[in-house]
């Protein structure tokens, strides 16, 4: 059995869940609330394929620290906790990478489809799990750890500072 399914498993398919619906909740906070300009980087802020990159990033980050402090009673440590959000940053590194070609390769063929996107959204979010999991004690903390900050940097300079680009551009 993958190693996706033992140990944690539960705890990663909760986390996938968890993550999910605050993706949603994300993607829909700047219709709900007047979101303040310095928490803008948080959430969707229009319909850019760059926007709906933060539904990855911000919910699966807090989820990770969610299970860090869940499972601390075991024998985890601050530096597991640093090889694990670097492995799920790797893994929204190469997720959000995979999404963009997807959306961009499929609307080559048909108009945008939100049940397509939807559903691209929670594959490839269960993907980030999944490829996280697969990583786990074979990427370097360091490795990891910039993938972090330079999606962190990315996410909030582009929120601010979006270059005249189709990624940034609303449909």
């Amino acid at each position: 059995m993958n190693s996706f399914l033992k140990g944690r498993g539960r705890l990663n398919i909760l986390g996938f869940i968890i993550s999910g619906m605050l993706g949603v909740l994300l993607h829909f906070l700047n219709d709900l609330i007047n979101v303040p300009v310095f928490l803008k980087f948080l959430a969707a802020t229009d319909e850019s394929v760059f926007e709906h990159l933060k539904l990855y990033f911000f919910p699966v980050m807090a989820v990770t620290l969610g299970q860090y402090f869940i499972e601390r009673g075991s024998e985890k440590n601050g530096l597991e906790l640093i090889q694990q959000i670097g492995n799920r940053s790797i893994a929204t590194l190469i997720v959000t990478a995979v999404q963009i070609i997807f959306f961009y390769g499929y609307t080559v063929f048909i108009p945008p489809n939100p049940v397509i996107d939807i559903a691209g959204y929670f594959v490839f979010l269960a993907a980030i799990f999944f490829i996280s999991n697969m990583l786990n004690d074979s990427v370097q903390k360091k490795t990891g750890t910039a993938a972090f900050v330079l999606l962190l940097l990315f996410l909030i300079i582009f929120t601010y500072y979006k270059p005249d680009l189709p990624l940034f551009a609303a449909p």
